[in-house]
């Protein structure tokens, strides 16, 4: 049986984000403060909670109960100021870094961490304000955003390594072991139409990305489509109801949906839905 549970979570208050930048994004009352990133997942550091009873508080302890990661990390995105100068590693550099870390005693709170968790976190990011001009960031590319709003899927990890522009832990030398100076084109991704009104941004586009098991769904209309794990769904603009064989919700602007199950979905409504779900066959 397929849920459909209402989830939600505190913007991180980085000194990049755009005042009320989350907010603004999903039409809600602002904070008041800089609001840059809504993390929407189960990475303990800031995990997805539920704001109806259940059996789970958040999605670190869904993921838990369910004996199965959540293959993903969805974030909303606001930025006013550039983010740090940064790359991320490939699994193998991050599970080695995880393990040297934790045997030298550094703790996971500590500013000096580079690894917080022993996983990858390539990453794909669409701009919301900008016409949906889409990049692909698999480890090893150094990479800045500058300022915008954007949703971002990325692997469930926060393992960055830092060069510049930013008041955070910069630890130049390590960033220089994870990064990959071979030439190539833009790191641009383009959507791939899965059926009248949904796209896919879709790593496995790129031969960088071919073993990514997430995807990025977005619906701006009536439309049928079936994710490839547990899923995460929020409505940027207009409204939808979404619909399982199990399950309904009706969604407004700002309305984020856990999908506990892969499921074939109805959406009926028109504005901006995007799903997070991992890859589906």
């Amino acid at each position: 049986m397929t849920s459909l549970i209402p989830i939600t979570n505190t913007p991180r208050d980085y000194a990049w984000g755009a005042v009320d930048g989350v907010s603004r994004a999903l039409g809600r009352p602002g904070s008041g403060g800089p609001e840059a990133e809504l993390w929407l997942g189960a990475h303990p550091l800031s995990p997805s909670r539920r704001t109806t009873a259940g059996d789970w508080v958040d999605l670190a302890e869904w993921e838990a109960s369910a004996s199965q990661p959540l293959p993903f990390l969805l974030k909303v995105l606001a930025a006013a100021h550039p983010l740090s100068l940064q790359a991320h590693p490939t699994p193998e550099q991050a599970a080695a870094g995880f393990a040297r870390e934790d045997a030298a005693g550094i703790p996971l709170s500590a500013r000096e961490r580079n690894y917080k968790d022993p996983h990858a976190k390539p990453e794909l990011i669409v701009a919301v304000d900008d016409g949906f001009e889409a990049l692909w960031l698999p480890a090893g590319n150094i990479h800045a955003y500058l300022r915008g709003t954007g949703v971002e899927l990325m692997g469930p990890s926060d393992n960055v390594l830092r060069g510049g522009l930013t008041p955070k832990h910069v630890d130049r030398g390590e960033l220089r072991t994870v990064l990959d100076f071979t030439p190539g084109p833009p790191p641009r991704l383009v959507p791939v139409e899965v059926s009248e009104h949904v796209v896919s941004y879709r790593p496995a586009s790129t031969a960088s990305g071919r073993d990514v098991d997430f995807e990025l769904l977005l619906v701006t209309g009536d439309a049928s489509f079936a994710t490839g794990s547990p899923a995460i769904a929020v409505v940027l603009e207009g409204r939808f109801a979404l619909d399982t064989t199990d399950a309904s919700a009706h969604l407004d602007r700002g309305d984020i949906v856990f999908v506990d199950a892969p499921a074939a979905l109805r959406a009926s409504g028109s504005g901006r839905l995007f799903v997070a779900t991992g890859t589906r066959a």
